[in-house]
């Protein structure tokens, strides 16, 4: 058996292998390796101010709704 033919029985072992794991013809997509340094370098470099205002928006709304469902609060009879 050549390099050529066992080349070829790996990628039919591959597909196999993914057409098995993955339903519906989806593959993986490929990776290098240490993908995940950049890709968090560069979420938390774009969408940290806009997490940090909806943080703070959502605590807002939830200390409005504790305030607005008391019913012990002083001065309402």
């Amino acid at each position: 058996m050549g390099r050529r033919a066992g080349r070829r029985r790996d990628r039919r072992r591959a597909r196999h292998r993914d057409r098995h794991r993955f339903p519906h013809g989806v593959r993986a997509a490929p990776t290098r390796a240490g993908a995940a340094e950049p890709l968090g370098a560069s979420v938390f470099r774009t969408w940290v101010l806009p997490f940090e205002a909806l943080s703070v928006l959502l605590l807002a709304a939830l200390i409005g709704a504790i305030v607005l469902s008391r019913t012990d609060i002083r001065g309402r009879e």
